[in-house]
């Protein structure tokens, strides 16, 4: 039956609505990493730990075989790590940080519960820092929680004005959100950074800057996530994620840039859009994502690029890199040698690392990719 809808659409059973929870709240109990199943290993390993979390202060690293959990042995253990869980909490703003003497950026990886605040305090931060100006890094961000949109839009823009509206087919969807509180700043020049990742309530930050023309937008089209879903409640302690409305900017365009039939997108054609004007009279356009006011085509990068980064084989590299080395440099002052290259090389050959030469696979596979991670937004 759910085929038959949009992808956003989805039944949660009883086994999975913790994830519909951390979703939006971007909690969970557990160990600060991401965990992964290795076919090499036979195991599961370690990913990304996040900072500052059980996992990471007990001393364990990325590329870590788990062995045994609660002293059940999965295998013969080599070294015992104690780990208590704690309340883990998923930072939204992944960095920020000085990069001039008076710009200030910040990067935005989604939108839970306790965004507004975290990008305040960056903000906050950064102008102790001497920041006169901000870039806001909205590059691949899926969307979450709308009212943490809202709320990070009113750091920008004064009290009650409209950022965004909900329109469905009953009385009950209709909805307006506006700015609730004095703004945190709402003068200093500020570029917002889009790209074909950015969707829904990332989508409804640039957009509705955009619209009030707080902010220069720039960077490539975003995805086009106009429609709203609700979580419902069912029976068994299942629920449902369920499409209700549409969500339109302060312009009155609505960024969703396909129709759905039998469960399957249809582009809306741009010689379908109609022109909505921003506050200073600026042409802008509805039915596929937000446009750009100043539009930067995405680097050429060769075909070996997204193969090497998504293989085993790079982890495995990485991971033996860090454990013959004391320390690494920061990211910015890091550099492979000649000598370490050709290490890499050599490693990656040795592992009969392969991809596919042809551009048009990895395009598609990453366009798969990212409707893939916008289902679950």
């Amino acid at each position: 039956m759910l085929d038959q809808l949009d992808p956003y659409t989805e039944f949660y059973p009883e086994s999975n609505t913790e994830d519909l929870r951390q979703m939006t709240t971007g909690k969970y109990a557990g160990i600060g990493s991401t965990i992964m199943y290795r076919p090499k290993e036979k195991h599961c390993i370690l990913t990304n730990l996040y900072e500052n979390m059980p996992a990471a202060k007990a001393g364990l690293r990325p590329g870590d075989v788990i062995l045994s959990v609660d002293q059940r042995p999965v295998a013969d253990k080599d070294l015992t790590f104690k780990v208590t869980r704690e309340n883990i909490v998923i930072p939204s703003v992944s960095l920020h940080t000085m990069v001039a003497d008076s710009i200030g950026y910040l990067h935005l990886s989604g939108y839970i519960d306790g965004t507004s605040e975290e990008v305040r305090r960056a903000i906050v931060d950064l102008k102790k820092q001497g920041a006169k100006a901000f870039i806001l890094n909205l590059c691949s961000n899926p969307g979450g929680v709308v009212d943490e949109a809202v709320k990070t839009v009113n750091l920008f823009l004064p009290r009650g004005k409209e950022v965004v509206s909900r329109k469905g087919k009953t009385k009950e969807s209709n909805y307006k959100y506006k700015t609730t509180d004095d703004p945190l700043d709402p003068s200093s020049p500020l570029v917002v950074l889009t790209d074909f990742g950015s969707a829904s309530a990332s989508e409804i930050t640039s957009g509705a800057l955009q619209d009030y023309d707080r902010a220069v937008i720039m960077g490539q089209r975003t995805y086009g996530k106009g429609l709203v879903q609700q979580s419902l409640e069912l029976p068994y302690n299942t629920a449902v994620k369920l499409t209700t409305a549409r969500y339109y900017l302060p312009s009155g365009r609505c960024v969703q840039a396909y129709e759905f039939k039998d469960g399957e997108p249809v582009h809306l054609p741009d010689s379908l859009t109609k022109e909505f004007r921003t506050a200073a009279g600026r042409i802008v356009r509805d039915g596929g994502g937000i446009t750009p006011d100043i539009e930067v085509k995405e680097d050429s990068m060769p075909a070996l690029i997204p193969y090497l980064v998504a293989s085993d084989q790079l982890t495995d590299y990485c991971v033996r890199y860090r454990n013959t080395h004391d320390t690494i440099a920061s990211p910015t002052e890091f550099r492979l040698t000649d000598e370490e290259y050709t290490d890499f090389t050599e490693f990656m050959r040795g592992e009969n690392f392969t991809y596919d030469l042809s551009s048009q696979t990895v395009w598609l596979t990453k366009q798969k990719q990212n409707l893939m991670r916008l289902k679950q937004n």
